[in-house]
């Protein structure tokens, strides 16, 4: 089910979910596969880990800084950012099919501020949902 202000793209990736894992987790690598994103890089240490922070340069965007709140290994991983005092939650989930594995990636808006902010930004943030589950669809399949 939909949430209220969220962005959502689905489709099937004809790869294995921890091959397409293993692409997600690789989040400084997401500029050479998807045109939505400039660069990625994470800002400590710890890098793809609950509580990792990443800073996310895209195109048009200002630049965010997305805090890893949960990795559940080859299935799905959340991240989120504030701005505004809107909070953005960005979830990537996997799923086996019988046809491939269903990728889903999902931008939700939460706070005072969100039907406004979503209002103004969900065209953008759906064009690059799109960039990115296609991105990542033609990367994971190239590479089996």
């Amino acid at each position: 089910m939909e949430k209220k202000n969220s962005v959502t793209r689905k489709l099937v990736v004809n790869s294995e979910a921890h091959a397409i894992f293993s692409v997600l987790a690789d989040v400084e690598k997401w500029n050479e596969w998807t045109k939505s994103i400039t660069s990625i890089s994470f800002l400590e240490k710890e890098r793809f880990v609950v509580g990792g922070k990443a800073s996310i340069l895209q195109p048009r965007l200002s630049p965010a800084i997305w805090t890893i709140t949960e990795i559940v290994e080859n299935k799905s991983f959340t991240w989120k950012t504030k701005t505004l005092g809107v909070i953005i939650t960005a979830t990537h989930t996997l799923e086996s099919s019988p046809v491939g594995t269903v990728v889903e990636l999902r931008l939700i808006y939460e706070g005072f501020l969100s039907g406004l902010l979503f209002a103004i930004s969900s065209k953008k943030a759906a064009q690059n949902l799109e960039l990115e589950i296609n991105g990542l669809k033609s990367k994971c399949e190239m590479i089996g």
